[in-house]
């Protein structure tokens, strides 16, 4: 089967693309029976419930601001591509995030010693201290959303999105 995947900001956007050019190469393709509707809405469902609990604790983190705090939390002073990759989101869309972080004073840009075109990006402690409000939000969004799931279930859908990352993993970035 040939193709092709535009990288979009607006994922529905590149996922309608790929519909278009999928069912064109096989009309008995059912875009409702696949999986690639499933995976959009469930993370769509997913991080706007996260969203509503930040906002509810006063914050209005998106996801994409999320990603950003959730990398910087594991390890501070990681540099805008370093970040890009580890979020698996385009360069752009982190660049928007972080000045968005940075206007909060949540984060900011210090020059890579090493290499002045680079900058590294460290949380303030204004970002150190959102990781207790926002982690329990998360987690109360997970714990919701696998209610009555068991832990083999979930290990083994784990398993098939992480083999479907692997695949995709070739044709992007």
């Amino acid at each position: 089967m040939c193709g092709f995947f535009l990288f979009f900001e607006n994922n529905s956007l590149a996922l309608w693309l790929v519909t278009c050019v999928t069912i064109n190469m096989n009309p008995e393709f059912n875009f409702g029976q696949s999986i690639i509707p499933l995976i959009g809405k469930t993370a769509g469902m997913m991080g706007h419930v996260m969203t509503e609990k930040f906002r509810q604790a006063g914050y209005d983190i998106s996801i994409e601001h999320w990603i950003v705090l959730v990398h910087l939390w594991q390890k501070d002073g990681r540099n805008q591509q370093e970040l890009a990759g580890k979020a698996g989101k385009h360069k752009t869309a982190i660049t928007r995030a972080i000045n968005w972080l940075e206007g909060r004073d949540f984060v900011v840009r210090v020059p890579d010693k090493t290499d002045r075109r680079n900058n590294l990006i460290y949380l303030t402690h204004k970002g150190k201290n959102l990781k207790d409000v926002l982690v329990p939000c998360a987690t109360e969004t997970l714990d919701e959303a696998t209610l009555g799931i068991s832990f083999e279930d979930i290990e083994h859908c784990k398993r098939v999105l992480r083999m479907i990352q692997e695949n995709m993993s070739k044709y992007l970035w």
